[in-house]
């Protein structure tokens, strides 16, 4: 009976996350020329926020509706990599949460180690000195 309460207070978490509006956001992107270059970067850098803000929103209405899905198809709470049960109190902070912790701090700290690794092939910043021609 608990887990059933859990389910509908988390589809009701969901739920919420997919009605947020997005417009607001939307609006603060138009784009007004500025006339002062100061005011024109700080315009620029509110304008690459926002697009980010918005891309999040995105994100978790994308992860919200999978969640509810999964909830509909009796699937939710169960991590798709170990394919144990995601613990409840996970589920209540990260309701679209798809991995366990276990797997979910292996996959991150797999992508840490990745990350790390490639900037080793990186090619070293050239030469500092300014050119004499």
């Amino acid at each position: 009976m608990r887990r059933k309460n859990n389910l509908h207070a988390i589809s009701h978490i969901l739920r919420s996350a997919l009605a947020e509006s997005e417009s607001e956001l939307r609006d603060s992107l138009k784009i007004n020329r500025q006339s002062d270059t100061s005011d024109e970067a700080r315009s620029n850098e509110s304008t690459a926020v926002t697009s980010e803000e918005l891309n999040i929103t995105w994100i978790k209405k994308r992860q919200a509706q999978a969640a509810l899905k999964k909830i509909k198809t009796g699937k939710y709470g169960v991590c798709e990599t170990c394919r144990r049960d995601i613990s409840p109190s996970r589920l209540t902070a990260l309701p679209w949460a798809t991995q366990c912790l276990s797997c979910a701090r292996s996959n991150e700290s797999l992508k840490h180690r990745l990350a790390n690794d490639g900037n080793r092939f990186k090619m070293a910043p050239l030469d500092e000195t300014s050119d004499a021609a």
